[in-house]
């Protein structure tokens, strides 16, 4: 997702071959792929809307209306979750017709979304707040926060469902908080501000983007203890790992590419110019290739 351009890549993998782009409204931020469905959802910040579109060719389907600042998305139970900066809340689609069925409100900046991969949980990540919250996803309401310095932004979740991390854009403080306990494990500054962190296959090392130093750092579970740094293009936003594979795909936003690395050996190996300040990535499986 450009989101200086408004418009989205399509790269293939994992040699990163442009395949062309297309048009994807004001401000794409993040998506989310439902491969069933054969669609990408899209959020538009500046328009405040979530746009879908066929995964194979790009073709526009259905605009769907967020609130102010749609940023981060999560899916999980046929249900799609768009986090709303401006407006302080989070807007959920049921995904068969594509309607708003519910929302939550007064969050505080929410930036970030993740859903454990157990469905229990959907974690937001409150900027203006300096909140992580807690949201069972089988009833309504809140289970509690956990106090994130430094205006927290990125969130991952560890594949055991165990443990969240998250990055701090203000700070470089990166934090781990245990999901059932709902309390924090260890605190660390790290590297520069962050945007994107993921645990990596193993769940005992995790990766975070420092966006000022041009780096990975990769942290040991659960000290956060500096293991390595990887250096990439400028301005490191977001991170996804791809399934099954020790690659990773890391968006650039200042040098205006995606860079591949490869933590078997903790380098990266690939750019690929894209749109303007990119961010967002989101990987499918269209037509037996993976772009």
């Amino acid at each position: 997702m450009s989101s200086g351009s408004d418009r989205i890549d399509v790269l293939s993998l994992p040699g990163l071959r442009h395949l062309g782009s297309f048009p994807a409204g004001e401000e794409p931020l993040t998506a989310v792929a439902f491969e069933d469905a054969g669609l990408l959802a899209v959020t538009c910040k500046a328009a405040a809307e979530v746009r879908l579109f066929e995964l194979d060719g790009g073709a526009h389907v259905k605009t769907l209306p967020a609130e102010a600042g749609a940023s981060g998305t999560a899916a999980a139970m046929g249900r799609l979750f768009v986090a709303n900066e401006f407006a302080d809340s989070v807007t959920v689609f049921e995904t068969k017709g594509w309607s708003a069925v519910g929302h939550i409100a007064d969050l505080g900046g929410p930036c970030e979304l993740a859903v454990t991969t157990d469905e229990q949980w959907l974690l937001v990540a409150n900027e203006t707040s300096n909140s992580l919250a807690f949201h069972p996803l089988s009833a309504g309401g809140t289970a509690g926060k956990v106090e994130i310095d430094g205006g927290p932004v990125g969130i991952a979740v560890s594949p055991d469902c165990r443990l969240a991390l998250v990055g701090s854009f203000l700070t470089p403080e990166l934090t781990l908080v245990d999901v059932d306990r709902r309390a924090v494990v260890s605190r660390r500054r790290v590297g520069t501000s962050h945007i994107g962190v993921a645990f990596l296959a193993d769940g005992r090392r995790a990766v975070v983007t420092d966006v000022e130093s041009d780096t990975l750092t990769v942290v040991d579970v659960p000290s956060l203890a500096t293991v390595a740094r990887i250096s990439v293009g400028a301005g490191p936003a977001k991170i996804v790992l791809l399934a099954d594979s020790p690659l990773a795909l890391v968006s650039c936003r200042t040098d205006y590419c995606v860079s591949l690395v490869d933590f078997s050996v903790l380098k990266e190996i690939r750019r690929q110019a894209v749109g303007v300040s990119p961010v967002g990535i989101a990987t499918a499986v269209v037509g037996g290739t993976e772009p």
